[in-house]
């Protein structure tokens, strides 16, 4: 396993920019990026269902937040988006909670600790959406019939969402989220002279899921993968080429570039028993506020004279995007049944996480 020894701090971007306080986004990191995950398939995915959400009150406001509405996002990623559709006989009760999200029951009844409001009954509208290459879904939003104020002294904010059914028939895939950073994959690989079915992977190091690495004082693995053995070079960047810059006019058709190489680091792939022919290398994370956020870019290019007149190949592309550090603000429990009293959490070993969400208001 190879160690890249350039600082990740100087290469990657700092310049992203988050939403504006009257919108706050659970996790942040979803302002600016898609998911890292898909939600349960519990949660808007039928006509019928019930669903918890736990945030971490202070992940919301340093002392209180006067809340408007709420919003999921349909996922981009994971899906092929949705059409347009409606859910009947939809409730929605919020409440402070003295349950924190990494502690949060299957048990519906241990979640809720204090006075609860319904501020939603009603329909919910989902729109048309098609997913695209590299593309975040829209959100929908459930406006609240009355504001709900949270004191972060009071406790995290508890999301209790109860749909019993009529409506829609469509089964809609909700952008959802775990601790870390997220990974994606851009475009596509160009053709080899052989099946090889070569592609760049991310994995992340972290305890908590496969993103959880993509955090501050954290590391992830990145590595070029095939069914043969090839040379080539990792090419790390920060600075994405847009509109895509195609190669075919420099002898390499079908092959594109999706950003800067800053970086280019060279390599021979070596035989795992697990992936056939792999080039790894071991990305250590600075401990460093200025990550969060930023984008790293990483392409790989082969050697593989027969493909074309230049004898190159470059896989596709994987943006990354470093996350927060733990503990992640928001953890989901759901059921396909509205009047269960208890639910399954989206991920097991304790990781929370769940559906992507967007609260409006006024914070403070």
């Amino acid at each position: 396993m190879r160690v890249l020894s350039t600082s990740l701090l100087a290469l990657v971007a700092t310049t992203a920019t988050l939403a504006a306080q009257t919108d706050v986004f659970v996790p942040a990191i979803t302002a600016i990026e898609e998911g890292n995950d898909l939600s349960d398939t519990r949660m808007f995915s039928r006509d019928a269902f019930r669903a918890q959400q736990i945030v971490a009150s202070s992940y919301l406001a340093p002392t209180s937040a006067d809340l408007t509405a709420i919003a999921y996002r349909i996922d981009n990623d994971n899906s092929s988006g949705s059409v347009a559709t409606t859910f009947d006989n939809v409730t929605v009760d919020l409440s402070a909670t003295s349950v924190d999200p990494g502690s949060m029951s299957t048990t519906f009844a241990n979640n809720i600790t204090g006075a609860t409001t319904q501020v939603f009954s009603g329909s919910v509208s989902v729109p048309a959406y098609a997913s695209t290459p590299g593309g975040i879904g829209p959100f929908f939003a459930i406006p609240l019939a009355q504001s709900f104020t949270l004191t972060t002294a009071n406790g995290n904010l508890l999301i209790d969402i109860t749909a019993n059914g009529g409506g829609s028939s469509v089964q809609v895939t909700l952008d959802g989220s775990l601790p870390g950073g997220t990974a994606r994959f851009i475009g596509t690989t160009g053709p080899t002279s052989q099946f090889s079915r070569l592609d760049l992977l991310v994995a992340g190091n972290g305890s908590q899921g496969r993103f959880s690495g993509l955090i501050p004082d954290e590391s992830f693995v990145l590595f070029a993968q095939s069914q043969v053995q090839y040379s080539g070079a990792m090419l790390l960047g920060a600075t994405e080429i847009a509109p895509t810059f195609s190669l075919s006019g420099q002898g390499m058709p079908g092959n594109f570039l999706y950003h800067i190489p800053s970086v280019a680091t060279p390599f021979t792939m070596t035989f795992s028993p697990i992936g056939g022919w792999r080039a790894v290398f071991n990305l250590n994370i600075p401990d460093d506020p200025l990550v969060v956020f930023a984008t790293l870019w990483a392409q790989a290019v082969v050697v593989d004279p027969p493909a074309n007149p230049r004898g190159l190949v470059l896989t596709r592309a994987q943006k990354i995007t470093f996350g927060e550090e733990l503990p992640h603000p928001l953890n989901q429990v759901s059921s396909s049944d509205p009047a269960a009293t208890s639910g399954f959490a989206r991920y097991t070993g304790g990781i929370p996480g769940g559906a992507v969400l967007r609260v409006s208001g006024t914070f403070q």
